[in-house]
């Protein structure tokens, strides 16, 4: 393969296999772990101790995007060869996380929700970025539950997003993107992008009910409007395109005893609010090899026309290198509003 850009290590070998490599896919995911698909083709006459010693379930494996650095855990490796052919092998891989996926807590955890969040990556191995939620109560996390899906559900019950990003894990909102976006030129380094609109699970409001144990058996709520929402694209949101649309759409969630103080309740209500506007556009873009692309971004295209424009937050980048269509990226996006006319 001619085209560098992308590099595998597997178990700190990298030149062993770079001769024999057909496909390299890098994934990064808000949504999803961080995964790895590698094909090798084999001539027979290379499959000795040293090559078969390295191609084994469990090894780590480091994936170098430009600068970046991402690294996991080999989890699957399938041979497949036919009478007069070579060996081939395919290689599954997954970011550090997925070892918490059959894990159990064994002990239970009084701490704020991003301490618990933080606590847990940690118990996979990985660094952790855990930016502080509202909530002031602690969260109780009893002996038994499984620690990815105790991470998740903290993550989406305020729609923030937990992903490995080389470096550390961040526990961060969902929509917030952080530094400039990554411009793009159509035509350029865009050759094909697909955008759609749904209005099918936006609503115009979210109102939490919840009670402070704390304090009392007050009833607290919080509802959160339109002017929640980070307004990502700059033109009308997806509460505003509904409410024209369909009219008013209101959805209520009663937590008496999960949601502990008003800060929490609020957080809660806008998290819901946004998650479900996130769904209204979503879209793909298929670019020229963009290492700087990650999730948790944002990205613009320039020369594309209305509304392939942006910007949009990112949610996923696969980094693709094959010997048959050579190097390029996929970007994955999401916005809670239309872009600017």
């Amino acid at each position: 393969m001619g085209q560098k850009g992308i590099e595998l290590s597997i178990d700190g070998e990298t030149k062993l296999f770079s001769p024999m490599l057909d496909l390299i896919e890098h994934s990064e995911s808000m949504d999803a772990l961080n995964a790895l698909v590698a094909r090798l083709n084999v001539p027979q006459s290379m499959w000795d101790k040293d090559l078969a010693k390295k191609l084994k379930v469990g090894a780590p494996f480091e994936v170098t995007i430009g600068a970046r650095k991402l690294k996991g855990d080999i989890t699957r490796v399938s041979f497949r060869r036919g009478k007069d052919a070579g060996l081939h092998v395919t290689i599954f891989g997954l970011e550090a996380l997925h070892r918490l996926r059959n894990q159990r807590i064994s002990s239970v955890l009084e701490q704020a929700h991003d301490k618990v969040a933080e606590t847990l990556i940690k118990a996979a191995g990985a660094k952790a970025k855990a930016q502080a939620v509202s909530a002031t109560a602690e969260e109780v996390v009893f002996i038994g539950d499984n620690m990815l899906t105790a991470i998740k559900k903290i993550a989406r019950e305020r729609n923030f997003a937990v992903y490995f990003d080389g470096k550390q894990v961040n526990f961060v909102p969902r929509s917030k993107g952080a530094g400039s976006p990554l411009q793009l030129t159509w035509g350029f380094q865009v050759k094909e992008a697909d955008y759609d609109f749904d209005l099918v699970d936006v609503v115009t409001g979210t109102k939490v009910i919840g009670r402070d144990y704390v304090k009392g058996p007050d009833v607290v709520e919080y509802e959160a409007k339109e002017s929640d929402l980070n307004k990502i694209s700059k033109g009308d949101t997806a509460v505003a395109v509904r409410k024209k649309a369909f009219g008013e759409g209101l959805v209520i969630i009663p937590e008496q005893v999960h949601a502990a103080d008003m800060s929490e309740i609020k957080e809660r209500a806008i998290g819901e609010l946004q998650h479900r506007a996130e769904t209204f556009a979503t879209g793909k873009l298929r670019c020229t090899f963009q290492a700087k692309a990650a999730p948790g971004g944002l990205v613009e295209v320039e020369g594309a026309g209305w509304p392939f424009t942006g910007p949009w937050m990112i949610s996923a980048v696969t980094n693709t290198r094959s010997v048959t269509d050579g190097l390029y990226t996929t970007i994955e996006f999401f916005s809670d509003s239309l872009p600017k006319p």
